[in-house]
């Protein structure tokens, strides 16, 4: 979680900067996408939430050599040069379903477990394809800006 909870910048920006970081992640050929709110295209954004599969102790020491990154502010959490924080999310398996937790918002994903328990059901975790929570409960996919709530 962030912990520039007070600046936000607009979504233009904060794609441009997740741009270049995507650019660095191409040259290790690692498996990643944007979640959070950037993925939501919400219209401001409090931190570049990038989910990244992989070994975590890999991941996070190569964004620790990406030129752009200024200093590591928690385990996951990277100041960037333009004053952004960049949260990478490691995942070794799991990958979709965590995809789909972390894009969010919390109040979505919240609201979509309680559904689950009511009819006496887990999220299969193991999933390949978003569309499966959606599905298994008898509910159309929803794109992730729509995901703010239900």
């Amino acid at each position: 979680m962030s912990l520039n909870f007070e600046k936000r910048v607009d979504y233009k920006i904060a794609y441009s900067e997740y741009k270049k970081v995507a650019d660095y992640l191409e040259r290790k050929a690692f498996e990643y996408t944007k979640v959070g709110s950037l993925r939501r295209k919400k219209d401001t954004i409090g931190d570049i939430d990038i989910l990244i599969k992989g070994n975590k102790k890999e991941i996070y020491t190569y964004i620790m050599n990406y030129s752009e990154v200024i200093k590591k502010i928690t385990d996951d959490t990277f100041l960037l040069k333009s004053g952004i924080e960049l949260q990478i999310i490691a995942e070794k398996e799991n990958y979709t379903y965590k995809k789909w937790v972390t894009t969010g918002s919390k109040k979505h994903v919240k609201k979509i477990e309680e559904i689950y328990n009511e009819k006496g059901m887990e999220i299969n975790k193991n999933i390949e394809d978003e569309k499966e929570i959606y599905e298994r409960i008898g509910y159309e996919y929803l794109e992730p800006k729509k995901r703010n709530e239900l």
